[in-house]
């Protein structure tokens, strides 16, 4: 399967990595059984069964075939080149098939992930460096810093049980639905997105939610991400609702023509008043001062 094909044609559902005694005995085995259970295709890579310190074919093809990624990071995983390389080959797919990745991070902090800080990691790459050429050792280094900078679980081992904390950027994978988007109201309201990608990472959440949470949610999101001044990426997001089957109301077409507005297309704010009209919302002032500011600004001035 080529790496540029798509996600419907996948072969398994996920593609679970990991290395080390204590994950494949307790945790990445329970989690494995618990994905056959409900009959989610699972390809588990089980270390101890390589061969070799190549990865396989048949690995990269599991990988390209799968339409999501679990990693569970352990004290020892950067030891095999093998995990390494998987990695490497998983962001791969996440750029150019939009894979979904999931890390876990089990008795290890992201931070050192990211950094490859720690005992263990540092030791590791220590070693890398001096066997193996220096452009595989960065393309690790790369792959691990973005890896890390995804939301995920960090899992910590205590008595031969595991207990579940989660970070800021992982918050979303242990709150209730309800939960989660009274966060995100107040998130809103206060305006604490650390950056565009925490706001992202919101709406891509939102918008996989089953049922869909209530427009009045995106509502809130899409005016965040528009006072963050990111203007077409909320026009592009309005668009992926609506592919997605989430009808705007009037107040996210507003904001849709106040984002117009500000990227220099008033006539694309007045077609959106038209489909306003049409559609049968009753105007608002919100609505109406957005294009009058439109004109003010000197954004485009058109003839009616």
């Amino acid at each position: 399967m080529a790496a540029t094909a798509s996600l419907s044609s996948c072969t398994y559902d996920v593609f679970l990595s990991f290395r080390g005694k204590n994950t494949h005995k307790n945790f990445a085995y329970y989690l494995y059984f618990a994905l056959e259970k409900a009959e989610i295709m699972t390809f588990r890579d089980d270390n101890e069964l390589q061969k070799g310190e190549d990865i396989s074919s048949q690995l990269l093809a599991a990988i390209e075939g799968s339409k999501i990624s679990i990693i569970i990071f352990s004290e020892d995983y950067t030891d095999s080149s093998w995990c390494l390389d998987e990695l490497v080959k998983i962001m791969e797919c996440q750029r150019t098939v939009k894979q979904h990745i999931l890390p876990i991070f089990y008795d290890v902090e992201p931070a050192n992930v990211r950094h490859q800080k720690g005992t263990s990691f540092e030791q590791a790459f220590s070693k890398h460096k001096n066997r193996y050429l220096s452009d595989k050792v960065i393309s690790w280094k790369i792959a691990l810093k973005e890896v890390a900078n995804l939301s995920g679980w960090v899992l910590k081992s205590t008595d031969g049980s595991t207990s579940a904390k989660t970070t800021n950027s992982a918050r979303r994978n242990v709150e209730s639905p309800n939960q989660f988007l009274n966060s995100v109201k107040d998130r809103c309201r206060s305006r604490s997105f650390r950056n565009l990608d925490d706001a992202l990472g919101v709406f891509d959440r939102m918008l996989h939610m089953h049922p869909f949470p209530s427009i009045v949610n995106f509502n809130q999101l899409l005016g965040a991400i528009a006072r963050m001044k990111h203007h077409s990426t909320v026009i592009t997001l309005i668009k992926e609702m609506e592919l997605t089957g989430i009808a705007p109301n009037v107040y996210i077409l507003g904001v849709l023509i106040n984002c117009f507005c500000h990227l220099n297309r008033v006539d694309f704010g007045f077609s959106i008043l038209a489909r306003i009209l049409k559609l049968g919302f009753q105007l608002n002032c919100v609505i109406l001062s957005t294009l009058v500011k439109g004109f003010v600004f000197g954004v485009k001035l058109l003839k009616l």
